[in-house]
């Protein structure tokens, strides 16, 4: 699955950084973050159902009558909607 793919790249370049720096340092640290802040966002990511592409990426339907059928209506067609009547 390219989802998968994109995940295990993303952890494997954070981890290459994270050897350049000495244990116990502020890089240390912060790479370490970043690393557990990733996997979050991709766990996210896999629960919430966004409908993702072939590149693995999550992508928006920006289409009333696709959200309308994916079942993604709050997050177009309810926008929309209120853009319209406030503008």
């Amino acid at each position: 699955k390219p989802y998968a793919k994109r995940q295990k790249q993303a952890i494997k370049a954070l981890e290459k950084r994270l050897k350049k720096y000495e244990a116990g340092s502020a890089g240390e640290a912060a790479i370490k973050d970043t690393i557990k802040k990733t996997k979050n966002r991709f766990k996210m990511y896999g629960d919430t159902g966004v409908l993702c592409g072939k590149d693995g990426y999550p992508h928006l339907i920006a289409d009333p009558g696709f959200a309308l059928q994916y079942g993604h209506t709050g997050e177009i067609l309810v926008p929309t909607f209120g853009f319209v009547y406030i503008a």
